[in-house]
């Protein structure tokens, strides 16, 4: 098992290389291979995401982060990302829910994501007001 987390976590590794080079298909690739190992690795998953996002396949990003959050509940920062990727395909309510939820778990820590989903959030009330 720890051998097989080894795997996962290598090939998700070499996911962000790829993807960070433009190599988008790799990326991907690598990262599949990665969740063969275990389906539910949490890098891979993301990996995963991050290569959907990049290539703007909105929908496939939505569905891997949330599958990442539902096999790993704790890790609150995946909303941040569940977040991004609700905004680019039109759900803003859900875009919503998801950075409210991420500023619940991350208010006191001083990460440059929670200044950004405030702003995200102050744009997308103001959006649905009007105001």
């Amino acid at each position: 098992m720890l051998f097989e987390a080894g795997l996962s976590g290598a090939h998700a590794n070499l996911s962000i290389v790829y993807r960070r080079k433009g190599e988008l298909d790799r990326a991907l690739s690598a990262a599949q291979n990665g969740l063969r190992y275990n389906p539910d690795h949490l890098e891979s998953l993301v990996a995963k995401g991050n290569v959907f996002m990049a290539s703007e396949q909105f929908d496939a990003a939505a569905l891997t982060f949330e599958q990442a959050l539902v096999s790993h509940p704790k890790r609150t920062e995946l909303l941040f990302s569940l977040g991004r990727v609700y905004e680019k395909v039109g759900k803003f309510e859900q875009a919503v829910s998801a950075y409210e939820r991420f500023l619940q778990a991350w208010q006191n820590k001083s990460v440059p994501q929670v200044d950004f989903v405030r702003k995200r959030l102050n744009f997308l009330q103001h959006r649905n007001t009007g105001g």
